[in-house]
């Protein structure tokens, strides 16, 4: 599409800027520190507190709210994971604001271990609740916008990109917002069915459909 590659071309600018590869290895890093970070609220009761075999199983049965949001949150990090590297597979460019875009989206990434434990800590308060939903939900929608600002006018893609692939990878988001939008509404009337909805989120990545036609570019 010729006519969107002269328009890339006009808004291009000789400002040096980070590479995509060197934002996926920023990526990687504060990924693998948030995701290790998840586990450490988890803490083993101390001596003082088990003596027997059954104060240790009544201890652990104790903590299974804090090993379901474990579970949860790391399955919900691992797809943000997934989903920036799988954009990142097609961004072939990057400028000023895309950089800043992804730093945002890293900030919010790494509050999650913080918003995680706090309600954790609180699960019953609903403020602590909601600024967990919320914080994942600005996570998400930060996703699709990296997306959305990278694919528009082929601005940072290549202009031979297939749009059914772009509006695969763009519903995708879309659906994901969704459901973490109506997490967040919720959360003050229900938290049980709020935070059953992040449970949802695996399965329409698992299985919407990548079009037939269209396979992974290295």
């Amino acid at each position: 599409m010729p006519d969107k590659c002269e328009h890339r071309k006009k808004d291009e600018s000789d400002e040096p800027t980070i590479t995509p590869h060197r934002i996926m290895n920023l990526s990687d890093g504060v990924f693998s520190i948030v995701m290790t970070l998840l586990v450490l609220d988890i803490k083993i009761p101390s001596h003082t507190q088990v003596s027997s075999s059954v104060e240790l199983i009544d201890h652990l049965y104790s903590m299974l709210p804090k090993f379901q949001y474990y579970f949860i949150t790391f399955i919900v990090l691992g797809i943000f994971w997934v989903g920036h590297h799988y954009q990142f597979q097609f961004i072939k460019r990057s400028d000023n604001r895309l950089v800043w875009l992804n730093l945002f989206f890293m900030m919010f990434i790494t509050l999650i271990p913080f918003t995680t434990y706090l309600l954790g800590e609180y699960p019953n308060i609903r403020i602590a609740s909601g600024i967990y939903a919320l914080n994942i939900l600005i996570t998400g929608l930060l996703v699709h916008w990296n997306w959305r600002y990278a694919t528009k006018n082929c601005r940072l893609t290549d202009c031979h990109f297939d749009n059914e692939m772009i509006s695969y990878i763009t519903e995708k988001n879309q659906y994901t917002a969704i459901i973490l939008l109506a997490a967040v509404i919720l959360v003050f009337f229900n938290f049980q069915i709020s935070f059953a909805l992040y449970a949802i989120i695996p399965f329409i990545h698992w299985h919407y459909k990548l079009p037939r036609k269209n396979k992974l570019q290295k």
